[in-house]
């Protein structure tokens, strides 16, 4: 081990920024941080970690319509989750392993599961939005990342895999179907 240090070492240079992980048939990943001051400083932890699709989805607008009538806005938002969002997490083999606020982070095993989950709701959401005005329907803004994530013992899910997830969900296009069929794609159309 010794001399596989020093070889890595040597090759890095001065330049002791990085990070080396060495897989196990276990699944769980041996990780050694490499620190600023050398090897010296060298330490392992096992970490659990998994491929997962994250689905991160939030509603466009919430403080504006949280602004003109929150108590309205979250009851929709909670009878949405019971009777729209958490049926269609389940049927499509979801988890949801964090929510604040109005924004909810979902695992799935597979990226067609979490596509599936997602046209399912939005497809029901265009029906329960039919009889409220512009202003005052509910859009979801979704975006789904595959990535390797970091299972911690209470099973909430973090690393780049989440990270990334929750950063694409921020710039995520919203549609809205135009009368002659067609769509217009931009951030923040409801």
């Amino acid at each position: 081990m010794r001399s596989s240090l020093a070889e890595f070492w040597s090759r890095l240079g001065n330049t002791s920024k990085g990070l080396i992980a060495a897989a196990r048939p276990s699944s769980v990943e041996t990780v050694v941080a490499v620190f600023p001051a050398g090897p010296a400083q060298i330490s392992a932890e096992r970490i659990g970690r998994r491929l997962a699709a994250i689905l991160a989805a939030d509603v466009a607008g919430y403080s504006g319509l949280t602004g003109a009538d929150e108590k309205g806005t979250v009851a929709r938002i909670r009878a949405l989750r019971a009777d729209l969002i958490n049926p269609a997490i389940s049927a499509n083999r979801g988890r949801v392993f964090r929510t604040a606020g109005d924004s909810i982070l979902i695992e799935f095993a597979s990226v067609v599961d979490a596509v599936r989950a997602a046209i399912d709701v939005q497809r029901a959401m265009t029906v329960r939005n039919a009889d409220f005005v512009p202003e005052k329907r509910i859009v979801f803004r979704v975006d789904i990342h595959l990535g390797d994530v970091i299972v911690e013992s209470d099973g909430n899910l973090m690393g780049d895999g989440v990270n990334i997830a929750a950063r694409l969900e921020g710039i995520a296009l919203i549609s809205e179907r135009l009368p002659d069929g067609g769509r217009v794609y931009g951030k923040g159309l409801a």
